[in-house]
């Protein structure tokens, strides 16, 4: 089973949930904000949330989730952290996460480094590929991380940690997702428009890159 972790009631599964019912196999979404008991799993996607992973005290939840996913680590169960998730994979592995750091809104090409071309996560993707920022922290790859892509404004974008991959990244939203944000953020529009003009290239690239995720989840 696919477990699907939500930390944030503004960033669900968007596309990921969409894709996951398509291929007809077995998942659920946890709702770590709302205190649910996170099952056991053959694989984890990690969402992201408007919270730093530091936030312990006005979230209390995020410490049952670093003690899964400390866990995880150990047992090298597949994961994919997306945001918020993919820096507290960074900060799990020893790696430092920057508060108001190389912050991205909107539509951001990434570049995958020489370790990110041979990586099986992006196999079939292009080298250059659009993708939806909407962050203000970001992480730095960790020690015994591998960089996997990186972006002008962001340099840590993707890095593997045995079997788990950190983005920063948002390959899962939706229109509905990023309008949601949008109307939060005064000046949004843009943002909003820059998605519009490649919504449909996203999605393919999402599904890609969610296949490449849970191919390597099936040949374990």
């Amino acid at each position: 089973m696919v477990v699907v972790i939500q930390n944030d009631p503004l960033v669900p599964p968007g596309l990921i949930s969409a894709y996951l019912d398509a291929l007809g196999l077995e998942w659920r979404c946890c709702r770590a904000d709302r205190n649910e008991n996170i099952p056991e799993a053959d694989a984890v996607i990690i969402l992201g949330g408007t919270m730093g992973v530091d936030d312990e005290r006005e979230f209390p939840y995020l410490r049952q989730v670093k003690t899964h996913i400390d866990r995880w680590l150990e047992q090298e169960l597949p994961m994919l952290g997306i945001c918020l998730g993919g820096q507290l994979l960074a900060q799990a592995g020893g790696g430092e996460v920057r508060s108001a750091s190389h912050g991205e809104h909107g539509v951001v090409l990434v570049e995958q480094t020489e370790s990110g071309r041979a990586d099986p996560l992006f196999c079939g993707l292009p080298e250059r590929m659009p993708v939806f920022q909407w962050h203000n922290d970001s992480f730095l790859v960790p020690p015994k991380g591998k960089h996997l892509s990186t972006s002008p404004s962001c340099p840590a974008q993707a890095f593997r940690l045995g079997n788990a991959w950190g983005l920063q990244f948002h390959p899962e939203v939706d229109y509905a997702i990023v309008k949601r944000w949008g109307d939060l953020l005064p000046g949004a529009e843009p943002y909003i428009q820059q998605f519009l003009s490649c919504s449909d290239e996203i999605t393919d690239l999402t599904q890609q890159l969610l296949g490449n995720f849970l191919a390597m989840v099936s040949a374990r």
